[in-house]
């Protein structure tokens, strides 16, 4: 045996570096913990603003001296409000109601039982749902102490609630909620994703039992058996059955004696009945107007007797009782010897043989007929069928099953029967399939009660959906009893309450994103097993405010913001954690940016806000920390010890300390500096439960802002325990003065420094105290209207005196007499030469202007420059500046197409040389780029050639070993675009050898724009680069075309001002805008949460403007609110949020301020809703937004294509197309749009609505190549209009055929009579069915109609409304203890006597020209006498069906009226397909029905009817999937219904 000498493996080393993984030493909070350990944020409370903290998460639990973490937990955006205002009262008995919600336990939003699973272990075992609640299970049925009560939740489910529960006013609020629409998107994609594997596990194998019992089918049709092998197959056929799946158990008694087609209790009656009524329908048939041979053997249906469900058809009817006793003599032989009771049980999933239910629908009345069976009953087409007569159908199911005819049979009927069975299973198979594609779990559905105990209001969710609360926990707001639950399950997500506005509103507080938990952990986590895990402030407690909209993915809200500073207030925070923003375009505007100004000013609370991710381009700041003046605005800097501990970097191949790439840079847009200080901007920091990681890696300016607001907290902290009057400006002042400047980053990006606290509390120490430092300064240039000195066109080349304004303001509670003795002496101090400003400055408490030279001339190269005037207090000069002056100048390379001397122009700071080329257009010059290292960045200001439309950049690497991350940015602001997202292009390049990428952006010629590249911080290796820039002078004279419907052509100019160009022209109508208004303006009711005690006790009120359109077809549909477009943080009002549901009132989306970040939506035909809601505390002025425009954009089926033509002419003959061209520099050359022929086919195009889509002018073959190399393809792309005319009528439509009869054709009496007869059963039909009709008015209906039977009944009346028939219908609805026999046969007498069947089939059957006025009477009465024949058919059949629910009833005539009925019209349209499916199940095709349901509804056939209509449709659908067996369909259609028709 061989052996094998160790090695000995050196360790790498002894510890893992762990200080990299939440940064403190960068900021000094690890030397100033050490040596203040009891300064660790202790008396200090924190606000998150963001996605929502998880209350169970890791390390969130206490503070380092044992207090609770988590002080306060609040949702203001409103996304978890539930409505509660219902209310209900409680019984101590449980309803006699069937709880059809919760039948079964398994739901498409828990994890299945198999398929395969036996009858056993489906009554003993229950699906593992995914939201069960964490407190406990449920008790199931034993009783705890004390009795229950139960109320009806609006899920349908009755709720057991446990007796402890105290409710003195006998009041519970109810409510209900939608899971998917309060997790957070994450968690939804995980359990979407295990919920549908799971499920297909349970369709593939209910698609192999399918598929095995076609394949069983098929054997015995290629193998006859005798009658007694017959009988034989059938006994093992159905024992097979019997362990098969649940899923196919509605065929189970189909292929269990499948070798007689009578010995299927299903198709027993209706396979005969289904054979003689086809016969009979074969003479009345406009399709078969032969007569048959088998006609003769029909019956007439007014002497033929009933046939029984027994052996021989002609023995006498038992009675019920007679039929209920044998049934259960025979159920209890079967169940002795365990063959078809367990049967039963499987094929009904549910333990014990429990029926599942049809419908969630209250039962009928007291005296409604029970239902013989769910399988040889018809599904109910009216609501209010008995849902729960089939509980009580085992024993006469058991007596079907027992009475099977004799095996023998006829072999070729056997056969027919066999194949029809094959076809149907062969369907059932295509549409399980079907299904399948469409399968989107709806998710849980959780039932809320809110009630007052006597004390407080208090809460609980059904979260485990069981409709059990006994040992569910009523928790009240959680600031009260910081009490959390969880949904449980594979959620692991935790949620508190709030509830609001006297019970009549609950908020479900969870978590939008990780982001929330993350930021509050690098606060202040506290790991008492842990430190060196623990957060920045682990002393502190936290306040979470939930300011994500869930219904925006996540998406702040101006309600949220608004909102959130409230429980700032309320619960005494020292400072405000802010790690959201976006793009903007104005500096310290905005309703929510003056209450945070307030906030700050009044109330001394320190708001600190992320400076944003969008750099490394100037100027990338964005709202509203890069932009207010009364927040601190944070940068993301990350240090080698990160690098090694958080990324796994080698420290040695990068710089010691760096910027991270992403980080914004300033200056803000007005000159302010835009970036106050930075901090470490990644950690490894805890993350919320239902991610299911303790700790989780992330990065940005979010993680650097809670970074500085936990050392703000420690610094606060240290100033309580020191009792220092600490002032908000003195502890701001302190950080930035005191932070570190690193030299290898720029100002721009650093700001002040990096924070540094032990230096700031240093600084605190020694000048707290002082005046000056107490106070804040307003900094203001108002001719220019900045904060700052920002120059950045042709004017910074020249010398120029800025006048700045500086106003003092005080701290809140400042005495008079302070004002007065306030008097600051201020010396000057320039940073950099070129800024020059007086010496020494005094200030009393008034405005005062200083003059600020800023000396342009003395910079000679070209590039960015940055510099500072410094305020110093003379009476205190170490404190550092009390405020400063920032200033910027940008000096560009000035691109002159038309100058002839163009050399080399060497920018700034780099000896970077811009070098023209030759060829090309002329203006096109290359750039070589070397020194590049991880976190370089390069930047060239150019103003481009004057008749410069767009540029086109390449980037070249020069033979990478490995491959590099750049990140490149083309910023152009201007004045009429201030804002970022407007006019910042990017692009991240990974390039490997000689790779070569790019960028095309359209430019102005009138402003100066930035190109940066930068090598992305993480990417290692010195690099060096060619860039190639051209510039193009293609383009339109007009920013935009719109097309003049008044005319045939529309004149464009297309001009190319720098060179030779290439035309090639393409345009097309994509989209139509239309315009509504509003329907309805309503004040919602103010609630207590939105009066706000930093806006002085203000109100804010809330507007709800209703917008309805319609869609007669599928639409991509998108909604827009120009007015407010794209404003939050600067906007006027509080808020602007549009929420979108169709007809039954299903919340379907919703949207903002920002229609850019939405994404159209795909719309069924149908009625819908738009709710915008604005918010203002001045109601005034949401007045004037009563007939507020709101734009709806309809993505058109067929895009319309523009043609272009070279001349007038041409377009006025529709002459040859614009083909591809040159143009020569300087040329003007006009083309002419043809106005677009709209065609009939767009018939929604109504006159006024506007079309829009864009046009494109480019050389030929640089589109594709752009497509190919540039990632914003070709950007002459120029937006097109088009208004829809008045159209001129030309043609009169014809008048619709006529199908009634004239006085001329039936005499003025008769039709007078038929018209008051019809009146008259309008009028009766609408009294009968009516709730609150008397039993005595019923009885005098029911004599009425009676009379009009007989009046109707002469022979005079032509019957084209079908009137007996539809009268015997009516009588129904009076007494369902009527027999009707005689009515109904009484209908089809009159019917048959005054109706000649075959005349009418063959007068259709033949063609017929209707050309004299003899032929067109006769044609309108064959018309006449078909409507009424379709009328009376349809109705009977409607008839025979509300009467198939009395014991005994037979299927033999209903289904031969069927049958001629189904000759005469298509039964699957909207108008009879109930119908159909109501009698085709009875024939045992109940494949071919769920296909007709599942088209009628995935065409939204019904979209146009009423609510109830398409309820009703769909339960019918859940009706027949249960029928079928498809237990799991059958649960997963019910959970939809909850969303599909909610309540409110």
């Amino acid at each position: 045996m061989s052996t094998t000498t160790p090695t000995t493996v050196e360790p790498v080393g002894d510890d893992f570096p762990i200080d990299g993984l939440m940064p403190k030493h960068e900021t000094q909070v690890d030397t100033f913990l050490t040596t203040n350990p009891t300064y660790d944020g202790r008396g200090v409370v924190v606000a998150i603003l963001d996605t929502g903290v998880d209350p169970g998460a890791h390390g969130l639990q206490v503070t380092s001296d044992g207090k609770p973490k988590l002080l306060d937990l609040v949702d203001s955006s409103g996304s978890g409000d539930v409505d509660t205002s219902k209310v209900v009262t409680a019984t101590s008995k449980r309803s006699k109601k069937k709880d059809r919600s919760v039948a079964s336990t398994s739901s498409s939003s828990a994890i299945p039982v198999p398929v395969a699973a036996s009858t056993a272990a489906a009554s003993t075992s229950t699906a593992a749902s995914i939201a069960t609640s964490s407190s406990g299970s449920s008790s199931g049925d034993k009783e705890s102490t004390g009795r229950s009560v139960y109320i009806t939740g609006l899920s349908g489910r009755e709720l057991r609630l446990p007796a402890a529960w105290q409710n003195p006013t006998g009041r519970w609020h109810v409510g209900i909620k939608c899971g998917f629409e309060l997790f957070p998107p994450g968690l939804v994609s995980r359990l979407k994703s295990k919920l549908k594997k799971q499920w297909l596990q349970q369709q593939q194998q209910c698609v192999a039992t399918l598929q095995q019992q076609i394949r069983a089918l098929q054997q015995e049709q290629a193998t006859p058996l005798s009658p007694s092998a017959s009988s034989s197959s059938s006994s093992s056929s159905s024992s097979s059955s019997s362990s098969s799946s649940s899923s196919s158990s509605g065929n189970k008694n189909r292929l269990a004696n499948s070798g007689d087609p009578v010995s299927s209790p299903r198709s027993q009656v209706p396979v005969a009945a289904a054979a003689a009524a086809s016969a009979s329908a074969s003479v009345l048939s406009p399709r078969h107007r032969k007569e048959s041979s088998s006609s003769a053997a029909v019956r007439s249906p007014l002497t033929s007797p009933r046939v029984s469900r027994s052996k021989s058809t002609g023995k006498k009817k038992r009675s019920s009782r007679e039929e209920e006793h044998e049934a259960q003599e025979e159920q209890e032989k079967k169940g002795s010897s365990g063959g078809e009771p367990e049967l039963r049980a499987a094929d009904r999933g549910q333990p014990g043989g429990e029926q599942p239910p049809v419908s969630n629908e209250s039962p009928t009345a007291a005296n409604e007929p029970t239902v013989i069976s769910a399988r040889s009953n018809p599904l109910p087409v009216e609501d209010g069928a008995d849902e729960d007569a089939e509980e009580n159908d085992v024993d006469a199911d058991a007596d079907v099953e027992a009475e099977i005819d004799d095996p023998s049979g006829d072999s070729t009927a056997a056969a027919c029967q066999k194949k029809q069975l094959e076809k149907d299973l062969r369907e059932q198979l295509k549409q399980l399939r079907e299904l399948q594609k469409s399968y989107d779990p709806p998710g849980p559905v959780y039932d809320c009660v809110v009630f007052h105990d006597g004390q407080c209001w208090r809460a609980a969710v059904d979260v485990q959906q069981t409709g059990d609360l006994r040992e569910v926990r009523a928790m009240t707001d959680y600031r009260v009893e910081r009490e959390f639950a969880s949904f449980g399950g594979e959620t692991a997500l935790n949620f508190s309450v709030n509830i609001y506005d006297e019970g009549d509103r609950l908020s479900l507080v969870t978590t939008a994103g990780a982001h929330g938990t993350h930021v509050a952990g690098i606060v202040g986590a506290c790991f008492p097993d842990a430190p060196e895990m623990n957060g920045v402030a682990p002393g502190c407690q936290l306040v979470s405010v939930k300011i994500s909209d869930s219904r925006l993915g996540s998406m702040e809200t101006g309600t949220a913001l608004v909102r959130a500073l409230r429980p700032v207030l309320e619960n005494g925070c020292k400072v405000v954690n802010l790690s959201f923003g976006e793009p903007s375009g104005e500096a310290d505007v905005g309703k929510f940016t003056r209450m945070v100004a307030k906030l700050v000013n009044k109330h001394g609370v320190l708001f600190v806000s992320s400076a944003g991710n969008e750099g490394p381009a100037l100027s990338t700041v964005g709202a509203p920390g890069g932009v207010s003046s009364c927040m601190v605005s944070v940068g993301a800097y990350v240090s080698r010890s990160m690098m090694a501990s958080c990324y796994g970097l080698t420290p040695e191949n990068f710089r010691e300390e760096i910027q991270y790439t992403w980080s914004s840079r300033g200056p803000a847009f007005d000159g302010g500096a835009g970036v106050s200080i930075s901090a470490p901007g990644g950690a490894v920091a805890p993350v919320p439960n239902w991610t299911l990681k303790r700790n989780q890696l992330m990065n940005g300016t979010s993680m650097s802002s809670p970074s500085a607001s936990g050392g703000f907290a420690l610094l606060v902290s240290a100033a309580l325990q020191n009792k220092l009057d600490l002032s908000v400006h003195a502890l701001r002042r302190a950080v930035e003065n005191s932070a570190r400047t690193v030299s290898d980053i720029e100002p721009w990006a650093l700001g002040c420094g990096l924070m540094q606290v032990s230096d700031a509390w240093d600084h605190i120490k020694a000048h707290s105290l002082s005046t000056v430092n107490r106070m804040r300064f307003k900094v203001y240039l108002p001719a220019a209207k900045q904060r700052g000195i920002y120059l950045r066109d042709p004017e910074s080349f020249q010398d120029k005196v800025h006048a700045v304004q500086i106003t003092p303001k005080f701290w809140p509670n400042a005495t008079e007499s302070e004002k007065i003795a306030f008097e600051g002496r201020f010396l000057f101090r320039s940073t950099v030469d070129w800024i020059v400003a007086p010496p020494a400055f005094l200030l009393q408490n008034d405005v005062r202007t200083v003059k600020v030279t800023v000396r342009s001339s003395r910079l000679q190269n070209h590039g960015s420059y940055f510099g500072e005037i410094l305020a110093i207090d003379a009476s205190n000069p170490t404190a550092g500046p009390a405020f400063r002056i920032p200033v910027t100048v940008i000096r560009s390379v000035q691109i002159d197409r038309l100058s002839s001397n163009l050399t080399p122009t060497t920018m700034s700071n780099d000896d970077i040389y811009l070098k023209p080329l030759a060829g090309g257009n002329g203006a096109r010059f290359l750039q070589e780029m070397d020194a590049f290292a991880p976190g370089t960045i390069r930047r060239l200001f150019i103003t481009p050639p004057s008749g410069a439309s767009w540029l086109q950049v390449n980037l070249s690497s020069t033979n990478f070993a490995t491959s590099r991350m750049f990140v490149v940015h083309i910023n152009q602001l201007s004045p009429a675009q201030r804002s970022i997202k407007h006019c910042r292009y990017e692009r991240w390049l990974t390039l490997t050898g000689k790779d070569t990428s790019g960028i095309s952006v359209p430019v102005l010629d009138t402003a100066m724009f930035e190109l940066c590249i930068a090598q992305f911080w993480s990417s290692a290796g010195e690099s060096k680069l060619l860039v190639d820039m051209e510039f193009h002078g293609l383009s339109l004279t007009q920013p935009s075309v719109a097309l003049d419907s008044s005319t045939i052509a529309t004149r464009v100019d297309v001009q190319s001002r720098l060179g030779e160009e290439s035309l090639n022209f393409e345009g097309a109508l994509t989209s139509y805008d239309a315009l509504v208004y509003p329907t309805a303006t309503v004040f919602a009711k103010p609630q207590a949460r939105d009066v706000l005690n930093v806006a002085n006790d203000k109100q804010t009120y809330q507007m709800e403007l209703t917008y309805t359109f319609q869609l007669k077809e599928t639409r991509e549909v998108s909604i827009r609110l120009p007015s407010f477009g794209e404003m939050l943080y600067e906007s006027p009002l509080d808020a602007q949020l549009w929420m979108l549901y169709d007809a039954n009132k299903r919340y379907i989306t919703s949207g903002d301020a920002f229609p850019f970040q939405a994404s159209s939506t795909k719309l069924g035909p149908g009625k819908y809703t738009v709710l915008v809601q604005l918010r203002d505390e001045n109601m005034d002025r949401l007045d004037s937004f009563t007939s507020l425009p709101l734009v709806v954009n309809y993505t058109l089926p067929k895009k319309i294509d523009l043609a272009a033509r070279s001349s007038l002419s041409r377009a006025l003959v529709a002459g040859p197309k614009l083909s591809a061209r040159k143009i020569h520099r300087g040329e003007l050359m006009p083309i002419w749009i043809t106005t677009p022929d709209l065609g009939s086919n767009n018939k929604e195009l109504i006159p006024g609505v506007t079309l829009r889509g864009s046009l494109t002018i480019t050389a030929a073959g640089v589109k594709e190549r752009n497509r190919q190399v540039f990632t914003n393809g070709c950007p002459l792309e120029y937006p097109v209009s088009f208004t829809v005319p008045l159209r001129s009528v030309t043609d009169k439509p014809s008048a619709p055929e006529s199908s009634t009869l004239t006085s001329a054709d039936t005499g003025l009496e008769t039709l007078i009579a038929e018209k008051v007869a019809e009146s008259k059963i309008a009028v009766l039909r609408k009294f009968c069915i009516s709730k609150q009709s008397s039993n005595e008015d019923k009885i005098t209906a029911l004599e009425s109609i009676q009379t009009l039977i007989e009046e109707v009944s002469s022979p005079s009346f032509v019957f084209r409304s079908g009137l007996p028939a539809y009268l015997a219908i009516t009588a129904t609805y009076l007494n369902s203890s009527l027999s009707t026999a005689e009515l109904f046969e009484e209908a089809y007498r009159v019917l048959q006597v005054h109706i000649d069947m075959q005349e009418v089939a063959a007068y259709f059957g033949t063609k017929h020209d209707t050309i004299s006025r003899e032929d067109t009477q006769v044609d309108l009465l064959m018309k006449a006498r078909r409507k009424c024949l379709l009328s009376a058919l349809s109705n009977l059949c409607r008839a025979y069906q509300l009467c198939s629910k009395t014991v005994g009833f037979e299927w033999t005539r209903p289904l031969e009226v069927y049958s001629i009925l189904k000759q005469w019209a298509d039964l699957t349209t909207p108008e009879y397909l109930s119908l159909y499916v109501a009698y085709e199940s009875q024939l045992g095709n109940l494949g071919e029905c769920l296909a007709q349901l599942n088209k009628a509804l995935g065409r939204d056939l019904l979209s146009k009817q009423r609510s109830r209509q398409q309820k009703q449709l769909y339960k019918t659908r859940i009706q027949l999937l249960d029928q079928l067996g498809w237990i799991n369909w059958a649960q997963y259609e019910r959970d939809w219904m909850l969303l599909r028709f909610p309540s409110s």
